[in-house]
């Protein structure tokens, strides 16, 4: 994982790059865990921000958040 500074990340904007900031992991009601963060991306204008709830089914195999499961079908 890598981390950026302010000014990098501002500048990853710019370039047409997202951001995404890790907001921690949580245990949920079933025992399992979560992992939260939010991603960034620059569109025409403005930004779009998301935030991701997912189940942290992560191995040392399988470790892109991306493809986890959404805690929420709906998101």
């Amino acid at each position: 994982m890598r981390y950026l500074t302010w000014t990098q990340a501002s500048f990853a904007l710019r370039r047409g790059r997202q951001v995404d900031q890790f907001l921690g992991r949580e245990q949920l009601p079933d025992e399992n865990w979560a992992i939260r963060w939010l991603s960034i991306s620059p569109t025409d204008y403005r930004f779009v921000i998301r935030r991701h709830h997912v189940e942290d089914i992560g191995s040392s195999d399988f470790a892109d958040v991306a493809e986890f499961p959404p805690i929420d079908p709906d998101e």
